[in-house]
């Protein structure tokens, strides 16, 4: 990859392909190859190599391949946070001060482990 090449980009957040410019590339404290690129607003973002392709079809594809993935990832994480909530509630009881907090973040009201 050349500094100033045209790339897409898959936003893992956002779920959207964006066209970018290629400026850098490092490893992160991972060890994941990381390409800086900036998006068509001139914003420096800093995605995984596997994520950043020359065409727009192959963001396509690359997109299609991993949402299923990112999906089944999302279901576990949202499992672990509630049986972390119950640890939680176990070791330090029910928050005191919920739906303050609730307002305060401007979050719907939390079901199940309060």
């Amino acid at each position: 990859m050349n500094v100033g090449e045209k790339l897409f980009c898959f936003d893992t957040k956002t779920k959207n392909i964006f066209e970018a410019t290629f400026v850098g590339s490092f490893v992160s404290t991972t060890g994941y190859e990381l390409y800086a690129v900036l998006n068509s607003k001139g914003e420096k973002k800093s995605l995984e190599l596997v994520h950043c392709h020359k065409t727009k079809e192959a963001a396509e594809a690359h997109k299609d391949r991993i949402l299923p993935m990112m999906a089944e990832g999302d279901k576990i994480a949202k499992e672990a946070e509630k049986k972390i909530d119950e640890i939680r509630i176990k070791i330090i009881g029910e928050p005191v001060h919920l739906e303050l907090a609730q307002k305060i973040m401007g979050l719907p009201p939390k079901k199940g482990g309060k």
